[in-house]
């Protein structure tokens, strides 16, 4: 009978503090995601860029 009492019950219980430490930690993470993506996006850029000069170098080389 035990077993049936405890499958009832709801998975969360009122000390469990996952929730409000999920719920916490959610922007924090969040914005670190943000700041990783911007410094890949600029990292993308600026690798694209360096190519583009780098044609144009090579274009304009004349031994």
């Amino acid at each position: 009978m035990h077993e049936n009492n405890t499958k009832n019950k709801h998975p969360r219980a009122p000390h469990d503090l996952s929730l409000p430490a999920t719920l916490f930690l959610k922007p924090i993470i969040h914005g670190r995601f943000e700041q990783i993506s911007e410094k890949i996006l600029m990292t993308d850029r600026l690798r694209r860029e360096a190519v583009d000069y780098e044609k144009k170098l090579w274009r304009n080389y004349k031994p």
